[in-house]
């Protein structure tokens, strides 16, 4: 029941994850300052996933991400890449725009 953006975005993240989603933590601008979500990739599909809207009466659409251009993305990693945004303005957040900066490498325990 406790956390900022960044902590709801991570953790959510983290769970679609092991079930072998290919989720990522956005890094952005939304809902009137910086902000962070998570958004999957289903086949063509990409859904914005927001944990912190805490708005009573949600006017919320169906969560695909081209429908909610009001989030404006900088970055994005999962647990083994970064990307930045080199394109401004998108709600596609599978186009070349996406320039990865920083691979992460992981030891296994």
């Amino acid at each position: 029941m406790r956390g900022d953006c960044e902590d709801h975005a991570l953790a959510l993240a983290d769970w679609l994850i092991g079930l072998g989603k290919d989720a990522r933590v956005v890094l952005g601008h939304g809902l009137g300052g910086g902000q962070a979500w998570v958004v999957v990739r289903e086949g063509e599909k990409t859904f914005l996933l927001e944990a912190t809207d805490k708005r009573r009466v949600r006017r919320w659409a169906y969560p695909l991400a081209e429908l909610h251009p009001e989030y404006q993305p900088e970055s994005m990693f999962n647990r083994h890449l970064w990307w930045e945004n080199s394109g401004g303005l998108t709600t596609d957040y599978a186009r070349d725009q996406w320039v990865p900066r920083a691979v992460y490498l992981a030891k296994p325990l």
